[in-house]
């Protein structure tokens, strides 16, 4: 064989092993390209970035807000709202989302008002007494007699389609059925205590109203209050 002929095998040989040695370099570095056109080696794994996963309006890890996390506070302050008030009387909730005070104690006089139709009711009227505005939340809870133990039932299908806002001087009413269908033993009362609810549904400070005229007999196992409503005509209806 010449010796040019042997020279270009050795070269070609050196180059082809060369090559062979650079793309298994290249192998293992990750999303880049070997030597050769047209060749390119796929990234690893290990190579990916791994940034923050993002689900919703918040980032999971440490300290995020995931839309499943709100979903369980929405579901939780839901129930608190649909739930019977307890008898713990404490606290009366501060501000709202809309910025409006919650109406409470210091802000409210609530007064009793006797009416013919529908019968066996009165109506009970909540007055903003403050130089503010605030919402007026859910229904009253009901204490006639010191030693009542039933919550007052709340009647069906009253809750208004928004929370009753009380400008300065003005005045949300709700409607007490004084006895049901059945019949239960009636309670003298002179004096009906009114606790107003915090925008959760808890029921907070108490406010005494007083039943003008003659004493109210009442069945506190049969009574049954509405929603606050925005006029005296809308209390009326139930």
């Amino acid at each position: 064989m010449p010796k040019s002929a042997s020279a270009r095998l050795i070269t070609l040989a050196t180059v082809t092993a060369a090559a062979a040695l650079s793309l298994t370099a290249c192998a293992g570095g990750g999303g880049v390209k070997a030597s050769g056109p047209g060749v390119s080696v796929a990234p690893s794994a290990s190579t990916q970035s791994t940034g923050p996963t993002t689900t919703g309006t918040g980032t999971t890890g440490t300290g995020g807000t995931t839309a499943s996390d709100t979903a369980d506070r929405t579901t939780t302050v839901k129930s608190a709202q649909g739930s019977a008030p307890s008898r713990s009387h404490t606290g009366t909730g501060t501000t709202s989302a809309s910025g409006l005070a919650t109406c409470g104690t210091s802000s409210i006089r609530v007064t009793v008002q006797r009416v013919t139709r529908p019968i066996n009711h009165v109506v009970l009227q909540a007055t903003n007494t403050s130089s503010r505005a605030c919402e007026l939340y859910g229904y009253p809870d009901l204490k006639f007699s010191e030693h009542q133990q039933a919550v007052t039932a709340v009647m069906d299908g009253s809750q208004p389609q928004a929370v009753v806002t009380l400008a300065p001087g003005a005045s949300g009413y709700a409607s007490v059925m004084t006895e049901g269908e059945d019949t239960y033993p009636t309670e003298r009362v002179s004096v009906i205590g009114v606790y107003l609810q915090d925008r959760s549904g808890a029921a907070g400070g108490r406010l005494d109203a007083k039943v003008p005229g003659a004493p109210l007999y009442v069945e506190e196992e049969g009574a049954a209050v509405s929603y606050w409503q925005p006029t005296l005509s809308d209390a009326l209806t139930w």
